[in-house]
């Protein structure tokens, strides 16, 4: 993990000095001074974000925040709420004795069939 992050780090390094260097040369200049990379919005465009998208925003970060919350718990081998152990005294009866039903891969729990 550390060894990532030093190599990432030193790609990002690079990357950034390439990029000042390349900014330097007088055809990089022109197209830069020709393409700015901005374009200016037509006339009566609104500013901003309108109110339904806003929200839909804030919701869709706040999914995104619950699903990463779950990941996070699964990861950590802590027991989910919605987590599911199977036992005989109640509807459906099966014959065997009752087995932990995990979402993890730390055991086999006998589906698919090999």
């Amino acid at each position: 993990m550390l060894w990532g992050t030093g190599i990432a780090l030193a790609a990002l390094v690079v990357a950034v000095v390439v990029a000042r260097l390349l900014r330097g040369i007088p055809a990089v200049e022109a197209f830069i001074a020709e393409y700015p990379g901005m374009v200016a919005p037509p006339g009566g465009a609104p500013v901003g974000l309108p109110a339904w998208r806003a929200w839909q925003h804030f919701l869709n970060a706040f999914f995104l925040a619950l699903l990463v919350k779950t990941g996070l718990e699964l990861r950590g081998k802590r027991r989910p709420p919605g987590f599911w152990t199977r036992d005989n005294t109640r509807w459906p009866r099966t014959g065997h004795a009752p087995r932990r039903l995990a979402a993890s891969g730390s055991r086999r729990s006998g589906w698919p069939p090999v």
